[in-house]
């Protein structure tokens, strides 16, 4: 396992693919779920599946939990060995409080979110502290908030958003699974890498 505490913060925005696999081996997904998930402590819940001839299912699909903070590094690990195996990769956008991931195990929300889906955030709608490109053109947008909130506001929150920037009307409720940074997007021919475009430490502060 690794010590997350190991992990150098300078290589978590590279986009570098040394190993021979294709798959990054840098920790780029640690650098997003620390601004997600501070402080805090929960189960982190990562999914993955593989791409079969239906791009709208997925195939072998399997689910695995892991401590927060503690065994971050074993999750990085894992996310990267999956997309090694030309598996998709996705992650619970909150934490959990127990190895389930439903709704009534949401752990208070430190973060909100959005799957862009195209859409982009208009400039007079508080800005996102977190953008992640999901593939050419589509973006996950994340809001850091300066506290914790209980999961329902964060839903409520979360769906507002997401019809103010017309983005993907699915992707707001609770238990939600978005890609994981450093993993490879599968749907497309070229396996185009999920990269981290932004991350800025201002949180918003009034999230109504």
């Amino acid at each position: 396992m690794t010590n997350p505490q190991k992990i150098r913060s300078d290589d978590t925005t590279k986009d570098e693919f040394p190993n021979s696999s294709g798959v990054s081996n840098l920790n780029t997904s640690l650098n997003l779920w620390n601004h997600l998930f501070a402080d805090q402590s929960g189960y982190l819940a990562l999914f993955s599946g593989a791409r079969g001839p239906d791009l709208k299912r997925l195939l072998s699909v399997s689910e695995c939990y892991f401590s927060w903070p503690q065994e971050a590094g074993a999750a990085v690990e894992y996310a990267l060995a999956e997309s090694g195996k030309s598996r998709e990769v996705y992650f619970c956008t909150h934490l959990l409080t127990d190895k389930r991931r439903i709704k009534e195990n949401a752990a208070p929300v430190l973060a909100l979110w959005v799957d862009g889906d195209g859409a982009k955030v208009p400039p007079h709608l508080p800005q996102p502290t977190a953008v992640i490109e999901s593939s050419p053109g589509r973006d996950h947008f994340y809001w850091r908030l300066a506290r914790p909130i209980p999961p329902e506001e964060a839903e409520l929150l979360n769906k507002r958003l997401t019809y103010a920037t017309g983005a993907d009307k699915s992707g707001w409720d609770l238990g939600q699974l978005l890609r994981v940074p450093g993993t490879r997007n599968f749907k497309y021919p070229n396996r185009p890498v999920v990269t981290i475009k932004e991350i800025r430490e201002k949180e918003m502060r009034d999230a109504g």
